[in-house]
Order: C-alpha cells, then structure tokens, then sequence
C-alpha cells in the first residue's frame, strides 16, 4: 500500500508551481528566453546571409565593371586604326566622286562643244588617267569594307558595295566602246565618232552616279557615328 504522504509527480508539481508562484515565474520568463534567444539566433542567421549575399553581389558587380573597363579600353585601343580606315575611305570616295562629277559635269560636256576630230583628241589624253580613277575607287571600297566590318547593316559596306560595281560596270559597258574609239574604223572627224563619244559620256554618266551614292553614304555614316 502507497504511503498518503509519498511524493507523487502531482504533488511535486503542486507545491513548486501552485505553492510557489514564484517558481512559475522563474520557469516562464526561462522559457520566453529561450524562445527570444532562438528568434535573435534567427535574426543573425539572416543578416548573415545577407551581408554574404551584398558581399558576392558587389564582388560581381565589381567584376563586371573590371570586363566593362576591359572591354572599353580594348575598343579604345582599336579606334585610332578604325578612324584611319574611315579617313581613307571618306578622302579616296570624294577624289573618286570628285574626279569622276567632273568628267562628266564640266571636262566632257566642254569636250563635245569642240569639232569632232579634237574632241576625239583630247578624249584619248584623257581617257589614259582613268586607271587612277579605278585606283582610288578601290582603296575606298578596301577601307570602307574593312571599317564597316563587312557587316550588312552599315552603311559603309553598301558604300563599298557601290564603288566595286564601278569596276564590272566598266569592263562590260565602257570598255568597248573605248576600244572602238581609240582605234576606231572611220575618220576621226565622222559623225559615229562623235555618237560614240556621246555614248561613253552618257554610261559615264552611271560611274558619277555610283561614286555619287558611295560618297554620301560614308558621309552619313561619319556623321551618324560622330
């Protein structure tokens, strides 16, 4: 038989908590710091993560500005040759639309006025520089093709893609009747030298055109970029 007076676990709670309120005070605010405790561990915990989180963000942003830093001064280093070429392309299409305006605006049309036989002279004189004009039309579609990059959507390869037409348009249309003119079949003062004079004045005449186009496509591309 249990002895009455035995301490049970109800009376053992009895006495410390009801009979010392006390107690249950102590045991309480024990308990709600350890809840404070766990939520401050918590806290920490987070600002932890997130300071380590800023710290790695700003380590990335940092090294993004590094490649950007990189890469700027890369295209910086590579401006100083990409404005030569720029240069080049805009000084050899304006001597190439230059030359070619003024054969066709002043040089030819002054030409015509004369009788046929010196017109036919001073044609052959003149005819012989056209190598130079070719040159220079070719060192302007190098330098614009390379400046643009050959990339389709810049203006400076189309430019380029205008002056090397000058060359096949040239071998297939004027070349001909250049032959036939330097040495032609009939006197140098007849009526089909001065048409074939006029007609190599007029497929010129698309050269000019050509250059025309050329030149003011590098000069909007200059003036877009600048």
């Amino acid at each position: 038989m249990q002895d009455a007076n035995a301490a049970t676990p109800a009376k053992v709670i009895n006495n410390f908590f009801i009979a010392n309120p006390q107690n249950t005070l102590s045991v309480a605010n024990l308990f709600f710091d350890r809840q404070r405790y766990a939520q401050d561990r918590r806290t920490w915990l987070c600002k932890e993560m997130s300071g380590g989180s800023q710290i790695k963000a700003s380590s990335n942003d940092k090294t993004l500005q590094g490649k950007k830093s990189h890469h700027s001064i890369s295209f910086s280093l590579s401006d100083p040759m990409s404005n030569i070429f720029e240069i080049i392309a805009l000084l050899t299409g304006a001597l190439y639309f230059g030359s070619t305006g003024y054969i066709t605006l002043v040089e030819h049309p002054s030409r015509l006025a004369l009788a046929t036989e010196v017109a036919w002279s001073q044609w052959v004189q003149s005819v012989k520089s056209t190598p130079k004009y070719a040159a220079s039309a070719l060192i302007a579609a190098a330098a614009a093709l390379i400046h643009g990059r050959a990339s389709l959507l810049s203006p400076w390869t189309w430019g380029s893609v205008l002056l090397l037409a000058v060359l096949p348009f040239t071998v297939a249309s004027l070349l001909p009747i250049q032959r036939r003119l330097i040495n032609p079949d009939w006197p140098f003062h007849s009526d089909e030298v001065r048409r074939g004079l006029e007609a190599w004045g007029n497929r010129h005449l698309v050269r000019t055109c050509l250059g025309f186009c050329a030149f003011a496509l590098f000069v909007w591309a200059a003036l877009k970029t600048g």
